[in-house]
């Protein structure tokens, strides 16, 4: 079972009028930076602020509207990757062998305060997050995922069958 979580496509026109915008905001942005913090602070200081506020401006885009996440089940694993457009990035394999809990997030950090957390998680997905805690060879981790209704029957399932 493959599930992605994703932002909604964007329409031609909405894609035309992000980038639109965010030029907008970078040409506002470089008067207004450029013009008043050069007088206050200096050309340097203001220029690297600029292209800081450019950088943020950048992930935030990849972030929202770039990213996917896709959950892979297998019949022994969770494969939890990472993709800008189409290059995958791998984040980490969930063995179903070492499962110790399914559900949220709250009920695991109180049950296991100290295991390390796993993010798998899309700015802007409507889907609940779920805790996905396992057991590994340096100690216990749990997965954040926003799974699908389906893919999270399968994953309690598995843990009952343990």
């Amino acid at each position: 079972m493959k599930q992605i979580v994703a932002h909604k496509k964007l329409s031609p026109l909405h894609g035309f009028l992000l980038v639109v915008g965010i030029l907008a905001v970078l040409l506002i942005m470089n008067n207004l930076v450029l013009g008043v913090l050069t007088q206050a602070v200096g050309f340097t200081a203001a220029n690297v602020t600029f292209w800081l506020i450019g950088a943020l401006m950048a992930l935030w885009v990849l972030r929202v509207y770039v990213v996917k996440y896709i959950y892979e089940l297998g019949p022994d694993i969770l494969r939890l990757n990472r993709a800008y457009g189409k290059r995958t990035r791998h984040i980490e394999d969930v063995y179903l062998s070492q499962l110790a809990f399914v559900g949220s997030p709250e009920e695991a950090k109180k049950r296991w305060p100290d295991a390390k957390r796993v993010r798998a998680l899309h700015a802007r997905s409507e889907e609940p997050v779920t805790a996905v805690v396992y057991k590994t060879a340096v100690g216990v981790r749990t997965a954040l995922i926003q799974a699908s209704p389906e893919l999270k029957a399968k994953l309690v399932e598995r843990l009952r069958e343990k």
